[in-house]
């Protein structure tokens, strides 16, 4: 039986289990972490704040790379008018935990009961802001509304779309735009590794609850169309996290036709992974090597 801890803070970590043996840990190996939420809806960017506190303490020094859901944060202006206190923030957050980690997590600003007009993605490390992007490929129902990307590879104001780190290139996607590298065919610019910040999921059979149709199309489709690795994190709205939804998702089935992937064609399997639960929602955390 696997027990519930509390640290000093009273935090509630649960360690899951998993299969396998823990890789040994090289130099030039890339630990990413994804973190998946479950919420009822009742949050703010203050527990917000604290939740991604709580799980950064936890993953400094084995992980590399956190990714947040997009959407993390919301305003009813633009992103960067809180922009700077959010990454100020984080950045703290980071050099307290004394350990190099790379933080991204999502901004969604003129947000309004039904439509989000700016769904931006960060990467925060322990100097700033490293990296930046706007989502380039709309929903249907966004198609017209919402502020895209000049292009798929620019990135936003001042910050590049594409980070490196241990001599891979990461490309931020948010959402549907793990669709628009496969929908437009995008040649990939020698990207090793997507992150792709997904908003959420709803309860069946709502909009924008088709767990499966997402990794399919959206993870492994991507993964398909550029041969890397793609891993998501999003949240789970009044819905238990479904066991074996993927985070993590690599292509590995030659021609195979997209729509006849299954989870158990993916070789892509956690190290690690646990749960982490404050008073509002609870986050499970999955970490891959590389």
């Amino acid at each position: 039986m696997i027990g519930i801890e509390c640290d000093l803070d009273g935090r509630m970590i649960k360690p899951l289990p998993t299969r396998g043996k823990k890789p040994h840990l090289k130099h030039n190996v890339v630990r990413i972490a994804t973190v998946v939420i479950a919420s009822e809806g009742n949050y703010d960017n203050q527990s917000r704040l604290t939740l991604m506190r709580e799980v950064i303490r936890y993953v400094a020094g084995i992980a590399d790379v956190l990714v947040f859901p997009a959407g993390y944060y919301t305003t009813k202006g633009r992103p960067s008018t809180h922009l700077e206190s959010f990454a100020e923030q984080t950045r703290v957050m980071i050099t307290s935990a004394k350990h190099e980690i790379i933080v991204c997590f999502g901004i969604d600003g003129r947000a309004t009961k039904d439509q989000v007009k700016d769904q931006v993605a960060f990467a925060i490390g322990a100097n700033g802001i490293i990296a930046s992007a706007r989502k380039f490929q709309p929903t249907e129902d966004e198609d017209g509304f919402i502020d895209v990307a000049p292009g798929p590879f620019i990135g936003e104001g001042q910050y590049p779309r594409i980070f490196e780190i241990v001599g891979r290139r990461i490309f931020l996607a948010i959402c549907y735009d793990s669709y628009g590298i496969r929908q437009r065919s995008l040649e990939n610019p020698d990207i090793n590794i997507v992150l792709n910040l997904v908003h959420k999921f709803n309860p069946r059979p709502e909009p924008c609850s088709s767990t499966q149709y997402f990794a399919m199309y959206g993870f492994a489709g991507a993964s398909r169309e550029w041969v890397c690795p793609t891993f998501g994190a999003a949240v789970f709205f009044n819905r238990p996290i479904p066991p074996r939804w993927p985070t993590g998702v690599l292509w590995n089935q030659g021609a195979k036709e997209i729509k006849s992937w299954k989870y158990s064609d993916n070789p892509l399997k956690p190290s690690q992974k646990f749960e982490i639960e404050n008073a509002t929602e609870k986050a499970l955390v999955k970490v891959y090597h590389l």
